[in-house]
């Protein structure tokens, strides 16, 4: 009885330590972009910036000579929000890669205002920037020895090229997936380039304003800011939930970065000379998530937001006859970013 007493024993000692090293079942995710022959996609954007400015500093030197320059507190703010609906409709898949597709954009539309409570009262003033874009339709075309895609407009209708030339395919978040499968918890990091399909979908729009001058240098500024893009990106797989039958992974995203721009110009007007410089810097800290079907193979959306820093450092150094003018003003600023996408499939996944 003694021994029978101790071999039952042997396997209720066991029982717990087999059930704790069980493998996990079914953590590892694909998370794969898988684009379906006449299928289409509905993305809708939206994004807002506030910043209020919080310093100035003002120095002057007049023929060599240091001058004070009193600065007056300004109650100073930017706004601009951002929206644009982009419907895109697959025309040709091979070999998982969509390599013909109609993309039309409408509810295109840029604000900005600004404000102010200075010396003079309160001052305001807002306008609304306007795409040739707007209602228009392209075609993005895979170009297997260029290995990009080309673009043009559709068909059916006619407009300037120029409009094109910054436009880029790739706006299906593609860029943040990971490289193989994960489990919750995983982090990887992506390219800090990858932003650009947060921050500007589909790439330059074209939009003007009509205070914007026709030697505005907006889009060498704006290629500046990309060229120029330092920092990092980490991406996190949260969770996997269901929500009616879909599987839906939620991806963190954490992005750090900055850039930077700079324009100058030379003076040479009514007998003074020198140069006018502009150098601006942009930080920003950003949190959100990213949500992607796994059971169809596409981004359902994301949501983003966080803090960022706007530095724009303004100087001139002129010369008339036998007097010397170099003056300098940085203008500090602070405010907040969101912005939001959702993304809706139809055709042959409805």
């Amino acid at each position: 009885m003694k021994m029978m007493a101790g071999m039952n024993a042997r396997p209720l000692f066991l029982a717990p330590l087999l059930v704790a090293f069980v493998p996990p079942l079914a953590l590892d995710e694909e998370i794969r972009f898988v684009p379906k022959d006449d299928s289409a996609y509905e993305l809708s954007y939206t994004q807002d910036v506030a910043l209020s400015l919080q310093s100035v500093q003002m120095t002057a030197t007049f023929n060599g000579e240091d001058h004070e320059q009193e600065v007056t507190d300004v109650d100073f703010e930017l706004n601009q929000t951002f929206t644009v609906t982009l419907n895109d409709e697959v025309l040709a898949v091979a070999d998982g890669r969509i390599t013909k597709l109609r993309r039309s954009f409408s509810e295109l539309e840029r604000t900005r205002a600004q404000s102010g409570d200075g010396p003079e009262g309160p001052q305001s003033h807002e306008e609304g920037g306007e795409s040739e874009l707007d209602g228009a339709a392209v075609v993005f075309s895979w170009d297997e020895e260029e290995e990009g895609y080309s673009v043009a407009f559709d068909e059916d209708e006619d407009g300037d090229e120029e409009l094109l030339e910054d436009l880029y395919f790739d706006v299906y978040l593609t860029e943040f997936l990971p490289g193989g499968a994960v489990s919750v918890d995983d982090t990887w990091e992506v390219d800090v380039s990858a932003w650009n399909q947060l921050d500007d979908p589909s790439g330059d729009l074209q939009i003007v304003f009509e205070s914007d001058s026709e030697d505005d240098e907006e889009s060498d500024t704006r290629q500046q800011y990309i060229d120029n893009l330092d920092g990092e990106i980490v991406c996190t797989l949260n969770e996997v939930i269901e929500e009616d039958g879909v599987r839906v992974a939620l991806i963190g995203v954490t992005i750090d970065a900055s850039t930077t721009s700079s324009k100058g110009e030379d003076v040479d007007d009514q007998g003074v000379t020198g140069t006018i410089n502009e150098d601006v810097e942009i930080a920003f800290v950003y949190e959100g998530t990213i949500r992607w079907n796994l059971s169809a193979g596409h981004a359902m959306g994301f949501e983003l937001s966080g803090e960022i820093t706007y530095e724009v450092d303004s100087s001139r150094d002129l010369a008339r006859d036998d007097m010397t003018l170099v003056e300098s003003r940085i203008q500090y600023f602070e405010g907040e970013y969101e912005a939001s996408c959702t993304v809706s499939a139809g055709g042959s996944e409805e």
